[in-house]
């Protein structure tokens, strides 16, 4: 069976595709009701994900048993990502850095980098100050620059954090950016529009 996945999964497997590294690959976030994983499963590749949410996990579960897949998603944090130096040939994490602060973005990226292996390609992305709810009342107290927190129904805090133009480029010692894709979705739904802008880094670890 086929699916529709978000266009950046595209875009990443068109480069690797090209590449002759070993056919592996890590998503930082990997869980819920539509694992992006499948698709680089439907093209041959071992996958492994770590997702912090033990919901977001079954849900996963729950998609890879009905179409007979194994995506090898367990849980951990990506800020301390539980594989050994050098494991993958390539790593990606899509719409879950914008959940954590800049601190422990900078934190999380170096994680993807050790595990990544030299030549291995990165894709990560960020919510972009020209968004038109950045700043919002509804994101809660700014808590930091560009991050804000509210507390949601069950008590729990929920952070998300906004990259000016260019800013991401801090995280990328040690990797060559190869490509960068602004993406600006216009949200028509409820009483009002909104506009999201996401900023995708596409990197390479250097030998």
């Amino acid at each position: 069976m086929r699916f529709i996945w978000p266009l950046p999964l595209y875009r990443f497997l068109s480069i690797i595709e090209r590449l002759e590294l070993e056919k592996n690959i890590l998503d930082c976030g990997a869980g819920g009701p539509q694992p992006p994983l499948g698709l680089f499963q439907e093209y041959g590749y071992e996958t492994h994900g770590i997702d912090i949410s033990k919901g977001a996990i079954k849900l996963s579960e729950e998609f890879a048993k009905k179409h007979n897949m194994k995506l090898n998603i367990v849980e951990g944090d990506m800020r301390e990502i539980p594989f050994d130096d050098e494991s993958f040939s390539f790593v990606f994490s899509l719409n879950s850095l914008c959940h954590l602060t800049k601190r422990d973005t900078t934190r999380a990226i170096g994680e993807m980098m050790r595990v990544l292996k030299p030549e291995g390609h990165l894709l990560v992305d960020f919510m972009s100050t020209e968004s038109s709810y950045h700043g919002s009342p509804s994101l809660g107290k700014e808590v930091g620059v560009g991050e804000f927190q509210y507390i949601d129904d069950d008590g729990v805090a929920v952070l998300h954090s906004f990259h000016s133009e260019g800013e991401p480029e801090q995280y990328f010692a040690g990797m060559k950016i190869i490509q960068t894709v602004k993406t600006i979705t216009e949200n028509l739904s409820g009483p009002s529009s909104t506009i999201d802008v996401r900023i995708e880094y596409y990197s390479t670890k250097q030998v």
